[in-house]
């Protein structure tokens, strides 16, 4: 899919910004469910792991069990002003009305499936929220998807989300490393990329990549040296063991970004879709409210 250009001027037009002000946001991603929280003290995040992207990927559905989960979770931690925010694995199952039904009445926002197009904006305005280095290529290396934004200095944004993550290459990707490399490389190809010598990028992945390595930017022939060891030997025996298990195959997909792109060096960037979610829709009610 070409990247299509939009503004960060031109946001008004998106959900996020017309959402009321929430006091709490479940994120309802691939690997796990966070709850983020705003309070006096701050802003907080709890995580939850769940099986909801393995079961989407493998079968096309939420189980329910997981349904019942979530259900759970969300019911014993709202609170007034909650809302939650399907990403990922959610948008892709067949089933997500199901979910988004049994979380209405139970919160006061209701319960809502972010488009490829408001995480990768959501991606853009947290980057801009954090670091002034611009031009900028930012990555959101996710369990189902990668939402991908060029930053220019005058704040335009070129987007795309790409149908790759550790979890989904882990059952739709044919047999072993062989087959994952080539549904990589058959997307990519595909795809119009900026070129940029470094790469920004969030993720459960890309997190665990530079803590195996011991920082916070890797050149890229760190992150080669780290996939020919993992294939040979295995995942790393601190690593917990839901991110073992696709480790490799988010390895395989950040490598060949890097590649694509033309990256040296990767950069870990503690971006979070529904973090940004909550202050960008604070910050928008506040100024309403001082407006009014």
């Amino acid at each position: 899919m070409p990247m299509n250009l939009s503004t960060i001027a031109d946001s008004s037009s998106f959900t996020i910004h017309r959402a009321p002000r929430p006091r709490v946001v479940f994120e309802l991603g691939t690997h796990s469910l966070k709850i983020h929280s705003l309070s006096w003290g701050g802003l907080h995040t709890r995580k939850h792991a769940y099986a909801l992207g393995h079961e989407v990927y493998a079968t096309g559905r939420i189980s329910a069990s997981t349904l019942h989960q979530v259900a759970g979770l969300v019911q014993e931690t709202s609170r007034d002003g909650s809302i939650a925010i399907g990403t990922g694995a959610v948008r892709d199952a067949r089933n997500r009305d199901d979910l988004l039904r049994r979380l209405q009445d139970r919160l006061d926002h209701g319960a809502h499936v972010l488009s490829a197009r408001e995480e990768a904006l959501l991606l853009g305005l947290g980057y801009l929220a954090s670091s002034t280095r611009l031009p900028a290529l930012v990555a959101d290396i996710g369990g189902g998807s990668v939402e991908l934004v060029f930053l220019s200095r005058a704040g335009d944004m070129l987007w795309n989300s790409l149908p790759l993550g550790a979890i989904r290459l882990e059952h739709v990707a044919g047999d072993g490393v062989a087959g994952r490399i080539a549904r990589i490389e058959s997307e990519l190809q595909r795809t119009s990329l900026v070129r940029s010598e470094d790469l920004y990028a969030s993720g459960g992945t890309v997190r665990a990549i530079t803590k195996t390595l011991g920082k916070a930017t890797a050149p890229r022939r760190e992150v080669e040296e780290l996939e020919r060891r993992v294939r040979a030997e295995g995942p790393p025996l601190e690593l917990k063991p839901e991110r073992a298990a696709v480790f490799h195959s988010g390895l395989l997909l950040t490598l060949k970004l890097l590649e694509q792109v033309g990256a040296e060096r990767l950069h870990w960037v503690p971006l979070s879709v529904g973090r940004t979610f909550l202050v960008c829709a604070a910050q928008r009610a506040g100024a309403a409210a001082r407006g009014a």
